[in-house]
């Protein structure tokens, strides 16, 4: 069974979440995120910004992706949700997590108690910001959904255009 590892950088807690928990027609439905078309997620009026590494020469490396999700309050005001580090490839794994756990402290939570996941699996990080502490349940289970199908729909692009893996060599100069 494929599956990707979901950390919640807060609280410690890792699942194990399978390939089969996002089913198929999710994918045309996120692709314009993903490509950067739009950074709506329709039928939640969330917004999300996404980020990847790219090379000396400013070209995107697949392998990793970082991207946030905000939500509007009654006054228009933005606060942010959840900040998420996706990774897929063993070349990325350690220097993705180090992104992570730095991200993660910078909100102001303390350092989580995990080690860096086994490069063989993609994986998944996700730390709260302060909008998550004005969010219902049905929200936090939303986000959770949200995440891990954005998370496989990045992976499946990926697949699909046969850059599942950073070439040998590449470095990444920087995310953008």
């Amino acid at each position: 069974m494929e599956y990707l590892n979901h950390y919640t950088l807060v609280t410690g807690h890792n699942r194990a979440s399978p390939r089969h928990e996002v089913p198929d027609d999710v994918f045309p439905v996120l692709m314009p995120l993903i490509e950067g078309t739009t950074s709506q997620i329709e039928s939640t009026g969330w917004r999300i910004i996404i980020s990847r590494p790219v090379d000396n020469s400013g070209h995107p490396i697949d392998g990793a992706a970082m991207f946030s999700l905000y939500d509007r309050l009654t006054t228009g005001e933005e606060y942010g949700l959840v900040h998420c580090l996706l990774c897929w490839s063993p070349l990325l794994c350690a220097d993705t997590w180090k992104l992570a756990l730095a991200m993660h402290m910078n909100i102001g939570w303390t350092y989580p108690s995990l080690g860096c996941p086994p490069a063989d699996k993609p994986w998944l990080a996700v730390t709260f910001d302060a909008g998550m502490l004005q969010a219902d349940r049905e929200t936090i289970l939303s986000l959770g959904d949200a995440e891990r199908c954005l998370a496989w729909t990045f992976i499946n692009h990926a697949r699909q255009h046969g850059r599942a893996l950073l070439p040998a060599g590449t470095a990444v100069a920087s995310w953008r």
